[in-house]
């Protein structure tokens, strides 16, 4: 890696970082806020907005994701403004016509008022939410991640204001947060706008020019939107099902469960985002040294951050009594927590870089596939929501080491005794938060960790000496 690549690397790290600290505060502050004060009800209507809406960017057709894709190793200046610019423009008057359909027929068929308000915010946000996705996009390929850390920051602060503010005045109203959301992300997708007037404000291309751009990132773009979709459902499916056959206090208890593992996720998410774009730009003959390092880094990130476990299950025990039916599955939200964030920061990161949209596809779909076969047979069994967690456990194991092994491969690492160590400790983790007392567990757990650091010293150390020596 090039001094200037790194000294970039390392300045756009901290940039995002630096906002990923402040949403991961706001998150936390939020979680801890919205749970206690809501009605259980009332956080659950709430949750099925959040859920709904991470849903929408399908109506964006990958168009995001095409240009992420063909233009991922792009300066700014070097793009294609002015075809850009008109292909953006038939995208925003198909994702408004959408929003606005999609609008009309929840206020026409959904009966339950509190569900027709959820829905038909989200369905408001397929037109700001595609937009979004555009620009955060371009900010973050083209390297500007001091704007994108900004923006990705400020909506959240808006909406953390809002809720401090009825937390003073004693409203648990959850409709104003949700307006004051689609608001602050309306202002956000705005301002983003102006600063990137290149890419808005303009004369157009030729109309058969843009159009052919418009397609374009659509047919590059798709098998990644429906890849990164499939890869949300995972998770997510999980609470569709308990939204639609359960009841709404087990999705509210599901759904903080979600959001309290989510934390872990939110604290890491910053590498991902810089990776990506630089990666690209480094010689691709040394992918498998930047995998390896990575790897290392993850597993000892994901092994010291399964310690969060108990102090979370403490916090609900004793704070959060009326969610206390999350306890029994706690664990196994946790794991997956842990392996979506090495999905998502190494997984993820070489199959866009290597171009293999196409094989990201198909491992996610064979996931849910997966998840679509075993969840029905445990809920069968167990008639809890705990299958439901441990279905998604299951598929998650899955698709995250199948895709390692299939990456390693790939780019010629021979496939070693590692994931059978990782996969190991996490059925480890498993047994003993499920069936021994939680400080003894704590205990067991903490005495297996300190015992694979002293067994993996050396690694780790040199680990830590290559971070130093690039810095």
């Amino acid at each position: 890696m090039s001094e200037i690549v790194l000294k970039k690397t390392l300045k756009n790290l901290f940039y995002v970082m630096g906002a990923q600290f402040i949403i991961l505060i706001i998150s936390v502050i939020r979680s801890l806020i919205l749970p206690a004060f809501f009605s259980v009800e009332s956080y659950g209507y709430w949750q099925i907005y959040l859920l709904y809406s991470a849903y929408v960017g399908i109506f964006a057709f990958g168009f995001n994701d095409g240009i992420y894709l063909r233009y991922g190793d792009n300066n700014y200046n070097e793009l294609p403004f002015e075809k850009l610019r008109t292909s953006i423009r038939i995208f925003s008057l198909m994702s408004f016509g959408i929003s606005i359909i999609t609008a009309i027929l929840v206020v026409a068929f959904c009966t339950d008022n509190d569900l027709r308000f959820a829905f038909l915010f989200s369905a408001l946000n397929i037109f700001i939410l595609g937009l979004t996705g555009i620009f955060t996009y371009i900010l973050q390929i083209t390297n500007q991640l001091k704007k994108y850390s900004f923006f990705s920051v400020a909506d959240k602060i808006l909406v953390i204001i809002t809720v401090v503010l009825m937390f003073v005045i004693n409203n648990n109203n959850y409709r104003i947060i949700i307006v004051i959301d689609f608001i602050a992300k309306a202002i956000v997708v705005s301002a983003m706008i102006y600063l990137c007037k290149e890419l808005w404000i303009g004369k157009n291309s030729d109309i058969k020019i843009a159009f052919n751009e418009f397609k374009n990132n659509i047919n590059v773009g798709i098998k990644l939107l429906i890849a990164n979709l499939m890869g949300m459902l995972i998770i997510g499916i999980g609470r569709f099902i308990i939204q639609m056959f359960g009841n709404i206090k087990d999705f509210a208890s599901y759904s903080f469960g979600i959001t309290i593992t989510g934390l872990v996720l939110t604290a890491i998410t910053a590498f991902s985002l810089v990776l990506y774009p630089t990666i690209k730009r480094l010689d691709h003959n040394n992918y498998h040294t930047y995998f390896k390092n990575i790897n290392s880094f993850i597993i000892a990130f994901n092994f010291l951050a399964l310690l969060l476990y108990f102090p979370a299950y403490f916090g609900v025990n004793a704070f959060y009594t009326k969610y206390n039916d999350l306890l029994p599955y706690l664990n196994l939200l946790f794991i997956v927590t842990i392996l979506q964030c090495k999905m998502s920061i190494l997984n993820n990161t070489f199959y866009k870089v290597l171009r293999k949209e196409k094989e990201m596809l198909t491992a996610n779909i064979s996931s849910v596939v997966l998840f679509m076969v075993i969840s029905p047979i445990f809920f069968y069994f167990t008639k809890s929501i705990w299958s439901i967690a441990f279905s998604t456990f299951i598929t998650m194991m899955f698709r995250c080491y199948a895709s390692e092994i299939y990456l390693k491969n790939f780019i010629s690492i021979k496939l070693d005794h590692r994931y059978i160590v990782e996969i190991l400790f996490i059925v480890l983790f498993i047994i003993i938060t499920t069936f021994f007392n939680i400080i003894i567990g704590f205990i067991l757990y903490l005495f297996f960790l300190i015992a694979w650091i002293l067994i993996n010293r050396a690694e780790l150390a040199g680990l830590v000496k290559t971070l130093k020596i690039r810095v």
